[in-house]
């Protein structure tokens, strides 16, 4: 609460009572300071997780290891880049949502703010309340006199930053549920996983049908050896044959 203070006799409008409205965003940049790094992690977690499967799928569908070594040379270098592109997502998230405006449209900010602000109310009288006997019903009542009372200067600064710390409370509940779920949709469910263009499109047919004749001779082509090998037979073979036409005559 001291740092809110802080900031808000550092960021007071010109008019009375009101305060810079960069006090907000960045109040909620420091409050969102670890979503950075827990994000990236996280993306990159499942990352690993994709890079892994993509791999044993390989594994199980190319026995022969040369042939497995070569198509996974050949898809390495545009997963990689395919990666990038979640990776790229995730980190436009962060930063719309720690750079940009503090704003939304959830009605759930209204009903949550109230609540907190209802709270806090109520916890400022904890003190002054008093119990009577209304029959055999107890009620619990605060003074009106102590609903009147003036507060002190120093109250009206606390109750300034308390105000804006609701606000910060109950936007910071919005904004990480909103943020968490654009996550999960945007840079896992599509650019890791749902997506024609993500990861797990390098296996699809279409990259097999559209591969020229050099690619596929590079990737289940024989190798130098076998093919000197083939021809030296070939060779072996139209020999055996000139010399067998030549005994028969």
């Amino acid at each position: 609460m001291k740092h809110l203070e802080q900031l808000f006799l550092t960021s007071r409008g010109y008019e009375l009572g009101t305060f810079s409205s960069h006090m907000l965003p960045t109040a909620f940049k420091e409050q969102s300071i670890k979503w950075e790094a827990t994000t990236l992690a996280h993306v990159s977690n499942m990352i690993l997780i994709v890079h892994h499967f993509i791999y044993s799928v390989v594994k199980e569908a190319c026995v022969d290891a040369q042939v497995r070594d070569a198509l996974w040379s050949s898809i390495l270098d545009e997963l990689l880049k395919r990666y990038q592109v979640a990776m790229d997502q995730a980190k436009l998230l962060i930063h719309v949502e720690r750079e940009g405006r503090s704003i939304t449209y959830n009605p759930a900010f209204d009903r949550a703010l109230n609540q907190v602000k209802t709270m806090r109310s109520a916890s400022k009288y904890e003190d002054s309340k008093i119990t009577v006997q209304n029959g055999e019903e107890s009620l619990e009542c605060v003074m009106w006199k102590d609903l009147k009372r003036e507060t002190t200067e120093a109250e009206g600064l606390n109750e300034t930053c308390c105000t804006i710390h609701d606000v910060l409370r109950s936007y910071h509940d919005i904004a990480s549920a909103r943020f968490s779920d654009m996550t999960c949709t945007q840079v896992v469910d599509y650019f890791l996983l749902g997506s024609e263009d993500g990861p797990l499109g390098v296996l699809c047919p279409n990259r097999i049908f559209g591969m020229t004749n050099e690619q596929l001779d590079m990737v289940a082509g024989e190798d130098a050896v076998s093919k000197s090998l083939r021809e030296m037979l070939k060779n072996d073979i139209k020999l055996f044959q000139d010399g067998k036409k030549i005994l028969r005559t």
